[in-house]
């Protein structure tokens, strides 16, 4: 199928479609999934801190002490 004045085709799958694939590839995962993944690794800090602190909370809200209950009646 020739798609241009010149006869070439569209169609060219060789060295320089592939470059330019391989290029456009490493562009987007640099200015899309790279500040993504950046800011995913900056929140789960704050993440695992919080739910650390309301497991803490709530452990001690709960009445009674979880070792003697652990450990049976004797």
């Amino acid at each position: 199928m020739k798609d241009s004045a010149d006869g070439t085709s569209r169609l060219n799958i060789g060295h320089d479609s592939t470059r330019v694939h391989s290029t456009r590839t490493v562009t987007f995962f640099l200015r899309k999934i790279l500040p993504y993944l950046g800011r995913r690794a900056l929140f789960i800090g704050p993440q695992i801190f919080g739910v650390l602190l309301l497991v803490f909370v709530f452990v001690r809200l709960i009445p009674g002490d979880p070792a003697r209950l652990m450990a049976g009646p004797f």
